[in-house]
């Protein structure tokens, strides 16, 4: 008697065929999946559409549905991309369940309730029409009109069919219709977690149901054929914390090899991430290729789909693109993130790819570009994009697919691509797999790591639309049963297994899940030894480095040695560490991926700005001409509203600038470099002090020489600075703040006098021949600290 068995995943269909090793069988094996998938069909001979098609069409049905703005679906194509999962989901949810919005209705939850259920049902219709207009069916319109091809059944005399979680009503709906063509039988586990939802099952009302065993069940006849006691190993739990989340990566490999010493094969170990991005950590200490991973490897880990976002990325952002082909080598150039990614991947068709981007799209430059990126990838995402390409191709004729720019259709593209998931080869037979995958599985030893409360229960996306009350309330799987389910899961996995090792995160952000404590087996709690966990690493050939901050450096230091700035003469009053580094070591600061600070580009602009209007006025402010500069020279990261609201301000500049010419000032010299010498006597000795320096703006009169200096920051109290430079220029000139910021005026604040300057050298010749400690007043702003506070941040 030949028959179909049916299981829960991909993965207990293997592990079936593995074990009937060269065993000759006329059994049909599948997954449940592929099993609904060769038993239904569109009666109508409509065509699946693809996720690009229904992508599509369901933001045609945003934009048809009267105020979808309400319900934040939003209508720009992008942001609808990056939300779309939450309405398939929920319209999926539906149909499965064979429920109408109209169900979910007049339940007074809150006062718009019903009106934004109506705005979501009216998208439903609207999408509906759509397929059905284009000749296309999906996972939510195939239950609403579907067929049964029961000729696929027909080489078979049973079906067997395992049940690993739960039914929807439609999936109920098929194995009623199919049990009455043929012989169905369900077998199922039954836990305190999942025992009231069988019970209500209609095949299952009439039968007595106990816990903890297994059930094998006749749907047509609603007879039990078997029941046994599921036999449960006496184990208990090993559990352990961490407080930091990587060093879970040890306690895996640690735990492996004790399961082996233990005589447990390990084909017979499985490690569990309810989190599957933390596959990236064990992959990092999987030194010995122990592990093997279920999920292989994302798409998004390989180097053509960074290079696909990050010129998404920066096709997007406002930023001039530098066609400097020696741009890392360059000397002071600033850095940023997206000529810096661009550089680094050898993207260089930016410029090309910017100009067409905002445009309708062409084919054959989009594939020759796809192409051009997968060069140097291995043959399996080759095969997977050319699919992709080809679907694509095959929807050009396609009235709304034709229309749409090359930058929605590369974010289209790249939103499809994102779950491919690539072989990961190697590793052992200890595999690394999700919770999902576990399902029906049989393990002697098992490791669930992030056992936290963020991860385990895993939450619907579908509680966007649905609280817990109004789902149980309209007949839909409630939240509290889709958690039961999930603890069945875990515990299914563990009493059948002889070991069990649990890690989690606990620290002041991070609790272990509440699922630890409710699945009601023996735990054993060890103790946190973050230390000797730190320490395994060294056998995995991690780098320890000596993180203890540098202490201070002391030495003997001539400040007069070479020509002195105010700069540098600051640095070393209050800044004696980073002067160390800077003046001393001869460092240059770190260039971060960043431009500097928005206040000091703004200042600088400014700045630059006055110097190109006093290169050509002398002795009178013309607000107009100053602005109509301000508009021309206008760079890319200046603040249009902040450039608006200082010309406001520059009335005032205006009164005050020819106020100061009408006294008989004009502009003598803007960026003044200047180098002198002063001599000072002390101790009946004569000493020569070289400085040097750039004053902004010097303006005269008959009588008077007057030094500005443009502040459009803070202008900080009892400062040598303007001392500085009229020892620098003329100890006889006068000199000024001029205030950029607020007053838009000369200050002078409470700035030390030339003589207290004087009296500061003399003590500094003091200090020539004394060690110095180099530290720091504050490290807040110096560049050089990850250096010696050894922050690896």
């Amino acid at each position: 008697m030949s028959k179909i068995i049916i299981f829960p995943t991909n993965r207990k269909v293997r592990e079936y065929y593995l074990k009937l090793e060269n065993s000759l069988t006329f059994d049909k094996i599948l997954c449940v999946e592929d099993f609904f998938l060769n038993l239904l069909y569109e009666p109508s001979n409509k065509i699946k559409a693809s996720e690009y098609e229904s992508s599509i069409i369901m933001h045609i049905a945003c934009e048809k549905t009267h105020k979808s703005k309400e319900l934040k679906i939003n209508e720009n194509f992008f942001t609808f991309l990056k939300n779309k999962e939450y309405l398939f989901s929920f319209f999926k949810e539906l149909s499965l369940e064979r429920k109408k919005i109209s169900d979910l209705m007049c339940r007074d939850y809150y006062a718009q309730y019903d009106e934004h259920l109506e705005i979501l049902d009216e998208l439903l219709k609207n999408y509906l029409a759509l397929l059905e207009e284009k000749g296309l069916y999906d996972d939510i319109s195939l239950p609403l009109s579907y067929d049964i091809d029961y000729k696929f059944l027909d080489a078979y005399d049973e079906i067997c069919f395992e049940l690993g979680g739960f039914l929807s009503t439609f999936e109920l709906e098929v194995l009623e219709k199919i049990s009455k063509h043929k012989k169905l039988i369900i077998s199922f586990d039954t836990s305190k977690f999942n025992i009231s939802y069988l019970q209500e099952l209609s095949f299952l009302k009439n039968c007595e149901l106990k816990i903890s065993y297994h059930y094998e069940v006749d749907f047509f006849d609603k007879k039990i054929l078997i029941k046994e006691k599921i036999k449960e190993n006496n184990l208990q739990i090993k559990c352990q914390a961490f407080e930091f989340r990587s060093l879970q990566a040890v306690f895996v490999l640690d735990e492996i090899s004790s399961f082996i010493k233990d005589g447990i094969a390990a084909k017979n170990i499985a490690v569990i991430t309810p989190d599957e991005s933390f596959c990236e950590f064990l992959r990092l200490y999987d030194y010995n290729n122990t592990l093997n991973y279920a999920s292989g490897k994302n798409i998004k880990e390989t180097l053509f789909y960074r290079k696909l976002k990050t010129l998404i990325q920066a096709l997007e952002a406002e930023f001039i693109f530098d066609d400097d082909k020696t741009y890392f080598e360059t000397k002071n150039k600033i850095f940023d993130i997206h000529n810096s990614s661009l550089k680094y991947l050898n993207l260089e068709e930016f410029s090309l790819f910017k100009s067409k981007f905002r445009e309708k799209f062409e084919y054959d430059f989009f594939e020759n570009f796809i192409n051009k990126l997968l060069e140097d990838e291995n043959t399996e995402l080759k095969n997977f994009i050319e699919i992709e390409l080809n679907l694509i191709r095959s929807f050009l004729q396609d009235e709304h697919f034709k229309k749409l720019s090359l930058k929605e259709l590369m974010h289209l593209f790249l939103s499809k691509i994102s779950s491919i998931n690539l072989s990961l080869l190697g590793g052992s037979d200890v595999t690394v797999m999700g919770i999902l995958e576990s399902r029906s599985m049989e393990y002697e030893a098992v490791i669930v790591l992030d056992f936290n409360d963020d991860f385990i229960p895993k939450r619907s996306i579908n509680e966007l639309f649905l609280n817990n009350e109004i789902r149980s309330k309209s007949g839909l799987i409630s939240y509290d049963r889709r958690e039961n389910l999930q603890r069945f899961y875990y515990e299914n996995l563990f009493k059948k297994a002889k070991k069990v090792s649990i890690s989690f995160v606990e620290n002041e952000e991070k609790i272990r899940s509440r699922f630890l404590d409710e699945l009601g087996l023996k735990s054993e709690y060890g103790q946190k030894n973050t230390q000797s966990y730190l320490n395994a690493f060294k056998k995995y050939g991690a780098f320890h480095p000596d993180l203890k901050p540098l202490q201070a450096p002391i030495l003997k230091h001539n400040i007069f040695e070479n020509p002195l700035s105010h700069s540098r003469l600051s640095s070393f009053l209050y800044h004696k560490r980073t002067y160390y580094y800077r003046y001393i070591r001869n460092l240059q600061e770190a260039r971060a991926l960043n431009p500097k600070s928005l206040n000091t580009q703004f200042g600088n602009f400014i700045h630059e700005m006055l110097n190109i209007y006093y290169s050509k006025q002398k002795n009178a402010f013309v607000l107009s001409e100053f602005s109509s500069l301000l508009d021309e020279k206008i760079q890319d990261g200046i603040c249009k509203l902040e450039l608006e609201l200082f010309k406001l301000k520059l009335r005032t500049f205006e009164l005050n600038e020819n106020k100061h010419f009408r006294e008989g000032f004009k502009v003598l010299f803007i960026e003044k470099e200047l180098q002198k010498s002063i001599f000072l006597n002390k101790d009946e000795k004569k000493y020569e002090i070289k400085l040097q320096g750039r004053i902004d703006r010097i303006d005269e009169n008959k009588d008077e020489k007057c030094i500005i200096d443009y502040k459009s920051g803070k202008i900080e109290k009892d400062s040598y600075q303007l001392a500085f430079y009229k020892a620098l220029y003329d100890e006889n000139a006068t000199a000024f703040y001029y205030d950029l910021k607020d007053s838009m005026s000369f200050k002078e604040e409470d700035s030390k006098n030339l003589q207290a300057l004087k009296e500061l050298f003399l003590s500094l010749l003091d200090d020539i021949d004394k060690e110095i400690c180099f530290e720091n007043e504050t490290n807040k702003y110096c560049p050089y600290k990850s250096i010696y506070e050894k922050n690896l941040k």
